[in-house]
């Protein structure tokens, strides 16, 4: 992902600032310190509405870290989780799990909505202080529209529609409306049961015509805005179609079966790790599941015929750990109901069958469909620009900055590792040291708010905000070359088995 790396954090300063840093000078005479205040004055005034506005300097980072990048979501941004196998029987075992995982989706949604979520608090550092948490609450509120030069973030509270109370359920490369709340009363279990039996018949009912509409969202950004306006012109059906999608709570894929490596000696069920990933990161190609995604929406639950399950979430909103918390609550909820085995309420009666969403496909979105097909990723035998994810949600709007994690010992362990420098286990072993405790000392700066790439790029907006020439620092060669991150790592401890 190209870019430079700009997070709304703080250093030392005010923290419900979003980012502070104070700057003082020691003239050397009267007549410097006038000038010198009257300097500062000056550049207060410029300052002061990109800096003291927390909100303006989140939109910094957003823009510069997500949505003004060109590149697929797939791979190059959205996540993917996987959360631990499960085994089913039958389809019927399938949809039962999945209506299992709407109704504590549902559950978690209504502390979100609440907003009584207990306040997290750093355990790390300075232990204690609390963190921001605007991330939980943007996880089934928001919505990526791509853009041709930037994409927009949008949530249903900055618009006049009600709120949502429906989620999209894609099975076979087709959509449908799953209403979960009727008459201001939730689904039971049992009724989203029913629903989702009515839903993958139809969808194997349609299943030889389905278009390929979902690929859109897996194309370079500004393509799918391009395809996304002429999808609009063709026919009023097809904005009703993207509203509908674009205002759901969630997504649910159905997927099917993926063939298993050891399908010839009759292991069908086995999956390896990376099958599992690569399923919940892309659909495993457009042969198998891409198609079945709608890769805008921030959350995207997977539940696959052969018992693999997960997520593959839009990164922009929150960051890994508050998708961690989420599916802790999930999957402990589950199992919580499967144990019980909680007695059936009563069906609401004259239930609605689900609606499909109808596409009016032309020409041109057949074409646009085509170019989106599959996009690949390298890798390269050699040090890159790495952005590793570091928390700072200790500060108002916080989200990461960037821990620079290529380092000259980071190269000189790999260079002893890979034969490229001789040397003995014991150097190895030091060399490894070494990197560590610099990788951590960058961590701990970073995490404080001591972090570079925030705030280079803050003085590049501000220069670009208020008319200046932009600083030769920012159009330098090495620049540009040390914010094009070929790598991005990150990491969320969790307390169940779960692997991104």
């Amino acid at each position: 992902m190209s870019s430079s790396g700009w997070h709304d954090g703080a250093s030392d300063g005010n923290i419900d600032s979003g980012l502070t840093r104070t700057v003082t000078t020691s003239p050397a005479s009267a007549t410097a310190a006038t000038d010198t205040s009257l300097s500062v004055h000056r550049g207060q005034s410029m300052l002061s509405p990109c800096l003291v506005n927390g909100d303006r300097v989140s939109q910094f980072w957003l823009d510069d870290m997500y949505l003004k990048v060109q590149l697929p979501l797939p791979v190059n941004s959205n996540p993917g989780m996987v959360f631990p196998r499960q085994t089913f029987p039958d389809q019927d075992a399938q949809l039962r799990f999945a209506a299992r995982l709407i109704s504590g989706i549902l559950d978690y949604k209504v502390i979100i909505d609440s907003r009584t979520l207990p306040i997290d608090r750093a355990r790390h550092r300075v232990k204690g202080q609390p963190l921001c948490m605007e991330q939980y609450y943007r996880l089934f509120t928001t919505y990526r529209v791509p853009g041709v030069t930037k994409d927009v973030l949008v949530r249903p509270d900055e618009s006049i529609m009600p709120e949502p109370e429906h989620v999209i359920v894609i099975c076979k490369n087709q959509y449908f409306v799953l209403d979960v709340v009727v008459n201001f009363t939730r689904l039971t279990m049992d009724d989203l049961f029913t629903q989702l039996k009515r839903i993958v018949k139809n969808a194997e009912e349609g299943d030889a015509e389905a278009e390929r509409v979902g690929i859109l969202t897996a194309g370079r950004r500004d393509d799918w805005a391009r395809a996304r306006m002429r999808l609009m012109q063709v026919d009023s059906t097809n904005r009703d179609c993207l509203d509908m999608i674009e205002r759901c709570i969630f997504v649910l894929c159905l997927d099917t079966r993926l063939c298993s490596d050891d399908a010839a000696s009759g292991d069908t069920l086995w999956r390896d790790d990376v099958s599992l990933a690569l399923q919940m990161v892309h659909g495993s190609g457009t042969a198998h599941n891409t198609c079945n995604r709608w890769f805008d929406k921030t959350m995207q639950f997977v539940i696959g015929e052969d018992g693999a399950c997960g997520l593959c979430y839009e990164h922009s909103p929150a960051e890994g750990i508050a998708v961690v918390q989420l599916i802790e609550h999930l999957l402990k909820y589950m199992e919580e109901v499967r144990k019980c085995q909680l007695p059936r309420w009563q069906s609401i009666c004259e239930l609605m069958r689900p609606r499909k969403l109808t596409w009016q496909i032309a020409d041109e979105t057949r074409e646009d469909i085509a170019r989106a097909m599959s996009v690949t990723d390298r890798v390269h035998r050699h040090l890159v620009s790495t952005y590793e994810s570091a928390s700072i949600r200790r500060f108002r709007l916080g989200r990461v900055d960037n821990i620079r994690a290529c380092t000259m010992e980071a190269l000189e362990w790999a260079r002893a590792m890979t034969g490229e420098t001789i040397t003995t286990d014991a150097q190895k072993l030091q060399l490894l040291r070494d990197a560590m405790k610099r990788q951590t000392d960058i961590l701990v700066q970073t995490i404080l708010g001591h972090g570079i790439d925030n705030h280079l790029l803050g003085l590049k907006q501000m220069a670009e905000e208020t008319g200046r020439d932009c600083p030769d620092l920012f159009t330098d060669e090495s620049y540009r070359i040390a914010n094009r991150f070929t790598l991005t790592t990150s990491q969320a401890s969790a307390k169940i088995i779960l692997f991104p």
